[in-house]
């Protein structure tokens, strides 16, 4: 079930569970590939969209990697935190894959101006800009906004100057500069902003 809701509602649903069973669950969503046709036949009345012309001879492919990723990344950092500890005890490199999993470089529009600017401390100018390669408007818009307008103005003429760059050059950057956030992070320099929270 959780595999097959969105994110927002696989978060509620796994609220309103047990803490002690959310590892146990998260441990199975994260280690699952595929839905069997009868297990979508089951859940039928809830899950019309996926089970509209499914074939009955063929799985559903899923990657329960992310889906739990991203619904660890919706629950509070202490929760989330204390979940991953669990899951390292049980299987220290599927924990490993969730963690990695739940940062991507979408990631940066969740920071705060201060981790941003810490980020941007800490990473190599060349590589920030092999990285942003890849970002979409939104992205550069937020990033710039965080950094004094010399910084910005530097990164902005920076890229603008940078020709063509491999696919796999620049996922390879974003790829490092991520590593980087999750290191200033496990070292309690800053604090990760895991997905995009309503503000009130």
């Amino acid at each position: 079930m959780l595999a097959s809701l969105t994110e927002e509602k696989g978060q509620q649903v796994l609220s309103l569970l047990p803490e002690h069973s959310h590892e146990d669950l998260l441990y199975r969503l994260a280690n699952l590939k595929e839905l069997q046709p009868q297990t979508l036949q089951e859940l039928e009345r809830v899950l019309e969209l996926f089970v509209d012309g499914l074939d009955s001879s063929q799985a559903y492919p899923l990657n329960g990697l992310d889906k739990a990723a991203a619904l660890l990344g919706r629950m509070d950092s202490e929760r989330s935190h204390s979940v991953l500890e669990q899951l390292r005890v049980a299987n220290g490199e599927l924990a490993e894959q969730l963690a990695d999993a739940m940062l991507t470089f979408e990631l940066l529009l969740n920071q705060s101006d201060v981790t941003l600017r810490r980020l941007l401390d800490e990473v190599p100018q060349d590589l920030m800009v092999k990285a942003l390669k890849g970002a979409d408007d939104e992205q550069l818009k937020r990033l710039y906004r965080s950094l004094p307008n010399r910084a910005a103005q530097y990164l902005a003429e920076a890229l603008e100057i940078q020709g063509a760059t491999r696919r796999s050059v620049v996922e390879s950057a974003q790829r490092e500069v991520l590593s980087t956030l999750r290191q200033l992070a496990d070292s309690g320099e800053i604090e990760l902003d895991l997905y995009q929270e309503v503000m009130l």
